[in-house]
């Protein structure tokens, strides 16, 4: 798979391998599935024994803003991966440079689920063992690092030019 700068305007992510094909279609509905990890998503901005008028400030101001801010990333995201398209024989996509921020920003959201969801830890991702790609914690481990190096590419076709 390959991430270029096509111009100033537009990237483009080509030569998708099957499986990779199936973790970007399902990634606006995976960053969505987010009750469980909220408290990841949207951190409370201060301890337990903080004062309450600022986490309800928070509740009431910044964290529905924040939640439009995720929809609407992943609303830009389905539309670009909408945009699939095979070209000679190839998976492709063409994405308008200023869709890059939205597309950080549900990977993330989809790694931080991942995370939660499957309870990783540090230590899983030292890859110290070979992951059991036979099961779906090690499906999700691979899916996740995926995602990370998406996010590694996107910033490096992002700052070109």
């Amino acid at each position: 798979m390959r991430i270029a700068r096509h111009s100033s305007d537009t990237w483009e992510i080509s030569h998708i391998p099957s499986f990779f094909y199936e973790c970007l279609r399902d990634l606006p509905s995976l960053a969505a599935v987010h009750d469980k990890v909220k408290s990841r998503l949207y951190p409370d901005p201060v301890t337990s024994d903080g004062p309450d008028d600022l986490r309800e400030d928070w509740r009431e101001h910044i964290q529905p803003e924040l939640e439009c801010l995720f929809a609407g990333s992943r609303e830009i995201v389905a539309k670009d991966i909408g945009g699939l398209k095979p070209s000679h024989g190839e998976l492709r996509v063409i994405v308008p440079t200023a869709h890059g921020e939205a597309w950080l920003n549900v990977l993330n959201q989809a790694r931080l689920i991942i995370a939660e969801k499957n309870g990783f830890t540090e230590r899983d991702f030292q890859h110290k063992e070979f992951p059991d790609f036979s099961t779906q914690r090690g499906m999700d481990l691979l899916r996740m690092d995926f995602y990370a190096h998406m996010q590694m590419l996107i910033l490096e076709a992002l700052e070109e030019h």
